[in-house]
């Protein structure tokens, strides 16, 4: 997974009436990296005409490549704390649904 800004959030209303919220974003943020899954994942794209997606994908604030880069900087900077930054880390949800590279 690559970093990249969330976008808007969205508010969907089911058949059922539940209430569901996702957030967008570009695919290359909910793109599953190395999973076995990718090339699917790329072609066909996750979750679309009503097929579950491969696996879970996780999508986590700071990103894997952020995070990687954040601990390397708390290591170099004694003062900040390794504790406080991995408080912060949280995971926002998994990805529903992506278009995968189609065009």
């Amino acid at each position: 997974m690559q970093s990249g800004s969330l976008g808007g959030w969205v508010n969907l209303q089911s058949p059922t009436g539940e209430n569901m919220e996702y957030a967008m974003t570009c695919y290359h943020v909910a793109s599953p990296g190395g999973s076995s899954n990718k090339t699917s994942d790329d072609e066909d794209g996750i979750g679309i005409n009503g097929s579950p997606p491969l696996s879970s994908i996780s999508v986590t604030c700071p990103s894997p490549a952020d995070e990687a880069e954040t601990r390397e900087c708390i290591l170099k900077n004694p003062h900040k704390s390794m504790k406080d930054f991995e408080d912060t880390i949280s995971v926002l949800g998994d990805v529903a649904f992506a278009s995968g590279n189609r065009q």
